[in-house]
Order: C-alpha cells, then structure tokens, then sequence
C-alpha cells in the first residue's frame, strides 16, 4: 500500500487529531485514539464525574476490502467506553468493568458508513 493517498491520509489523520493520545496500528493501516468525556456526559451515563471513564476510538482500514478500481476506501470506526485503569506505573483500558455497575459496556462500529476518497 505505497498509494499517495495512504501516506495523504495518514497525515490528515495526525494533523485533525494531534491534541489527541492517538496510537499508529503496527500490522494494519490505522489508529487507536483516546479521548475524555465531559462532566455533562458523564453525568448522563450517570456515572462518578471523578471517574476514569474514557472513550477508546479505532479508525482503520480493512485491506481486505481495498479494490484498485474503487475511487473510495471504507474507513472502519469504532468506539467503546472503557475504563482508564493505573496500576505500578502502567495504564490500562478495561473494556468490560464489572466494577462499575450503573453502565453496561459501550462498543459501536460503523463499517458502511464513512469513505476515504483516494483523490483528495
């Protein structure tokens, strides 16, 4: 994938998101990003405004489904509410915190629904 418009979108990517903890994938051509949530949405998924809640986006692009001949790219999105957990100076994000009972777990992916254009 030696395409202008991988290296054009990877760019794009970095420059629309660099105030963001955002994470180049190593064996797929995407990101993870991290991000926060605001007190008001916090409070409406009612749980503790003090809380770690945070949402955890991937944007990546299934090779699979590259064609050649296609002007446009599906751009796969998903996004799940995780837990922001340290421990010894380590971070991790629990998808499935048990410990937090007032939300169930929050896991969208949109996998028709955004194009990357290979022109622009």
């Amino acid at each position: 994938m030696s395409d202008a418009w991988v290296e054009k979108f990877k760019k794009n990517f970095v420059d629309a998101f660099k105030d963001k903890n955002i994470t180049p994938f190593t064996d797929s051509m995407g990101y993870s990003l991290i991000d926060s949530y605001s007190n008001e949405l916090k409070e409406q998924t009612r749980v503790n405004k003090t809380g770690d809640q945070v949402p955890f986006f991937k944007f990546y692009i299934d090779e699979n489904q590259l064609n050649d001949d296609s002007l446009y790219v599906p751009l796969i999105i998903s996004v799940a509410m995780t837990n922001k957990v340290t421990e010894d100076n380590n971070i991790r994000y629990i998808f499935d915190d048990s410990t937090v009972k007032r939300y169930k777990p929050i896991d969208i992916k949109s996998l028709d629904d955004f194009y990357i254009s290979k022109n622009n």
